[in-house]
């Protein structure tokens, strides 16, 4: 009877326990990063942690058939494609939902350089948001996460030679979109 009360107990397995520290271990690596990956490609903040949450538990699922070495992209491909599902969305919540956020936002030491750089965080994200899905991604791998092309096809599941012609038809388009907000404030700075 001692042995029946005793295996009658939940114990979770060795199994299980890897599989739960591989999670932990895999958010404290790539959660940062891919937060902000998913933030540069149009996400609204206040969806973004829904997002990597949504890519965790993706890759949770999937660990055990998941190599090491890809969990990166791995991550990046679910929360790019979750994204991409989710953008319509997005875009009809934006205007109904963002400025109530930006309500809550908390006051911070320096008010000016917040503002200036959430200024500038605001053209980025609009220079990024005007350009087509796959020059953003490409863009926002490289340029701003600082990935190598090759880690970005890989993660976008593109050859290295489209990736490559993406990053550079990205970088026109972003000068050129940077270039026309730039005279834009210079006309508005003038008045």
């Amino acid at each position: 009877m001692t042995y029946l009360a005793r295996t009658a107990l939940p114990v979770p397995s060795l199994e299980l326990r890897v599989h739960d520290e591989r999670l932990r271990t895999a958010i404290s690596a790539h959660y940062g990063a891919l937060r902000r990956a998913i933030r540069r490609v149009g996400v609204p903040e206040f969806e973004v942690d829904d997002v990597a949450q949504e890519a965790f538990l993706v890759f949770h699922r999937k660990a055990p058939s998941i190599h090491p070495k890809a969990e990166r992209t791995f991550l990046y491909q679910s929360a790019f494609r979750i994204a991409l599902s989710r953008r319509r969305g997005f875009a009809r919540r934006r205007e109904e939902l963002e400025p109530a956020f930006e309500q809550f936002v908390a006051a911070r030491p320096n008010p000016e350089e917040e503002m200036s750089q959430q200024q500038s965080l605001e053209i980025l994200d609009g220079i990024l948001s005007a350009m087509p899905l796959e020059l953003s991604m490409i863009f926002t791998l490289c340029e701003i996460e600082q990935l190598s092309v090759p880690d970005a096809a890989e993660i976008l599941d593109t050859p290295l030679g489209t990736a490559t012609s993406r990053l550079r038809r990205a970088r026109e388009v972003f000068a050129k979109l940077a270039g026309k907000v730039r005279a834009s404030l210079a006309k508005g700075g003038a008045r």
